[in-house]
């Protein structure tokens, strides 16, 4: 049987920048969860992340901060205390303004006539 670590020491290693598992009660989701606090992360723990915990790499945020930053929840009605509630991914984000920004880069190229063809740079 693996150690479960007393809180005391997971809270100092939180403090120290060192990355946790965080077990789910056997009644909920029954799984891990690899936890580090965000102003300690950087690029070789996300890179652990994604590599090791395979899964979904999340931030926490306050309900608050959320609505400030106008971040779009996948489900509008999820704040009850057994859910979470997720906002849409923000790679799908930023895709949508890099698919905005397309969209007005072809709009303006229709518009420009080429006398002959050629290369156009941006």
């Amino acid at each position: 049987m693996t150690k479960i670590s007393k809180i005391e020491d997971i809270i100092n290693d939180a403090k120290n920048g060192k990355m946790f598992l965080l077990v789910d009660s056997e009644d909920r989701e029954n799984e891990g969860d690899l936890i580090i606090p965000a102003q300690k992360c950087s690029p070789e723990s996300i890179s652990f992340m994604a590599k090791y915990g395979r899964g979904l790499i999340c931030l926490c945020l306050t309900e608050d901060r959320v609505k400030k930053l106008k971040l779009p929840l996948m489900n509008p009605n999820n704040w009850g205390k057994k859910t979470t509630a997720f906002i849409l991914p923000l790679v799908f984000l930023l895709l949508k303004e890099i698919q905005q920004f397309m969209q007005l880069l072809i709009h303006s190229l229709k518009m420009v006539i080429f006398p002959h063809p050629g290369i156009c740079f941006h």
